[in-house]
């Protein structure tokens, strides 16, 4: 097929203003670019895009939307995160610790210790990783995030975004690049 025309729908035109949010902008498109195959439809996936960019157009740069957009595209491309119990042992009624990325899932103490790679998680990392993968981007513009928590969650999901897509995204380097460059913090 050829595409001989476009329309333009929305100029997202406060997003242009800010480096920062262009350059998340721009590790969004990367990661849509590198994961999504050709001729299959995701409209949740392209509805979740519009949203995010109408969420930094009309009330700023939001990192815990750029979080929820990779979780989104996670969960969408059939990655969703077992959260609701152990992955190991299925206990729902125990203290999660950390994260099973072969398996997709979260991880008790016990079982956390038999297992060799995993990802360990604070409570509140695990707390904002449920929350995320319930899909509600209002209920997370309201939340308070430690930096801590933050830094946790975005590493969390950058390794569960190479994981499963098998690629490095080059955008993120350039990002840290540019705020260490700038002195900005993570």
């Amino acid at each position: 097929e050829l595409i001989t025309q476009g329309r333009l729908l929305d100029f997202y035109g406060n997003c242009r203003e800010d480096i920062n949010m262009l350059l998340y902008i721009m590790y969004m498109m990367e990661l849509l670019d590198k994961s999504l195959m050709d001729k299959v439809p995701l409209p949740q996936l392209f509805s979740t895009t519009i949203t995010v960019l109408e969420l930094f157009n009309n009330k700023g740069f939001n990192l815990l939307a750029i979080r929820y957009f990779e979780m989104m595209l996670l969960i969408n491309l059939g990655y969703r995160p077992v959260v609701s119990g152990c992955i190991a042992c299925g206990k729902k009624e125990v203290v999660m610790a950390g994260f099973d990325l072969a398996a997709g899932g979260m991880l008790c103490r016990d079982c956390l210790q038999a297992t060799g790679h995993f990802i360990p998680l604070t409570g509140e990392t695990i707390a904002l990783i449920r929350l995320l993968s319930a899909g509600r981007l209002q209920a997370l513009t309201r939340v308070k995030v430690s930096p801590a928590a933050m830094y946790q969650l975005e590493l969390f999901l950058e390794k569960y975004l190479e994981y499963h897509l098998e690629r490095k995204f080059y955008m993120k380097s350039t990002i840290r690049t540019l705020k260490k460059s700038m002195g900005i913090p993570d």
